[in-house]
């Protein structure tokens, strides 16, 4: 946010000092109310183009990393939105402080012997930016993605059955915020019940909301401070990063499998009531649904198993794990792909090195030969 402006400084410095001499009314007015000449004149033409390719930036990440087929409209918008208020922060920011310290040098030195930014906005405008960019984040931080998340994984099949399952999944965070909330509000009730009004109310909605903050954010700049450094100094040995890697593949395998057999159950488990359910029965329609959802493997499948007994609720189990071990195959299948081309890539730079050549054979390459300079 902006700094305190120099006219708001000078008009309470006036006020401060009635008490020791006489100073006529319509001074003070005038000075107050004189044009402030250190408003800035908005730059629309910079801002507007870093805005746009500040969206085009987006876009194309979003392009680049979402399956456009899978995934649904408004996953698309909200992450998109997501991700513009949170770069957004990256260009707002310096021209927030470019635009206050511009204000500041021209109210101790003048308009002359300031130079102006690059960008300088006005400070209401300024002001306005920050509480859109602010409140938007907050709303979608703690209401429409995690509604949003579970509503994805959810199983049912209607709109409003899906919503109601995502609101009462995220009503169990919820309600432990507002127990935490409630018992800070009693010991504040108990020790200072004199002070207990409206603000103190806000004050610890605050506190609480800052303290999560704080929390997280020690937490990953803990992570991340002691984790970075101990990834490059074990970087700097070939050889014990190369059975790092090695290690990683055997577990992410194991992973992998083992998400390809519960798909695989899940699937069958489909395949059981499709054989079974005519096409005059009211629970059909899920479960054409839930196979319209299904993978390729689905086609392979030629007996289905698991037990005969089928419900609406149980249908509704299998279009979740249907749904959700599906996602954890695609999510254990690119780590584990990642990690081998870590690990291959790594083996033949060591192999490289070990013997006389200065070429590197490459595994995952579609030239197997490239030649340029080896590391140290």
């Amino acid at each position: 946010p902006s700094r305190k402006s120099g006219p708001t400084r000078s008009a309470s410095l006036i006020f401060e000092k009635r008490s020791s001499f006489h100073i006529d009314e319509r001074a003070i007015t005038k000075m107050v109310t004189l044009p402030i000449p250190s408003q800035p004149t908005m730059n629309f033409a910079l801002y507007i183009v870093s805005v746009v390719i500040l969206a085009l930036f987006v876009t194309y990440q979003l392009w680049k990393y979402a399956s456009w087929k899978r995934t649904r409209w408004y996953a698309i918008i909200l992450v998109w939105i997501g991700w513009f208020m949170a770069f957004s922060l990256v260009l707002l920011l310096p021209i927030d402080v470019a635009s206050s310290d511009h204000l500041d040098c021209v109210q101790s030195k003048g308009d002359k012997d300031c130079e102006k930014p690059w960008i300088q906005l006005d400070r209401d405008l300024m002001m306005i930016l920050w509480k859109v960019l602010y409140w938007t984040t907050y709303v979608l931080c703690w209401t429409a993605y995690p509604v949003l998340q579970s509503y994805t994984m959810a199983g049912e099949f209607g709109v409003g059955e899906k919503m109601l399952r995502a609101v009462k999944e995220n009503l169990i965070f919820y309600t432990i915020c507002l127990v935490v909330v409630g018992i800070l509000l009693i010991a504040i009730t108990i020790t200072r019940p004199h002070d207990m009004n409206g603000t103190a109310i806000y004050g610890v909605a605050i506190a609480a909301s800052n303290a999560w903050g704080l929390l997280v954010l020690i937490g990953l700049l803990g992570h991340g401070l002691v984790e970075i450094p101990k990834r490059l100094w074990r970087h700097a040995n070939r050889t014990l990063t190369l059975r790092h890697y090695q290690w990683q593949a055997v577990h992410q395998k194991e992973a992998f499998e083992k998400a390809k057999r519960e798909l695989m159950i899940a699937l069958k488990r489909v395949k059981k009531y499709a054989d079974k359910v005519p096409k005059h029965d009211p629970l059909r329609g899920y479960i054409e649904e839930i196979v319209e959802k299904c993978p390729m493997q689905y086609r392979d499948i030629i007996v289905g198993e698991g037990e005969a007994e089928m419900s609406y609720s149980k249908l509704v189990s299998l279009h979740r794990k249907v749904v959700f071990y599906e996602w954890e195959v695609l999510r254990s299948k690119s780590i584990y792909e990642r990690t081998l081309h870590r690990a291959f890539r790594l083996d033949d730079i060591v192999k490289a090195r070990q013997g006389s050549e200065t070429t590197i054979h490459w595994t995952f390459k579609k030239k197997t030969i490239r030649h340029f300079r080896l590391p140290n």
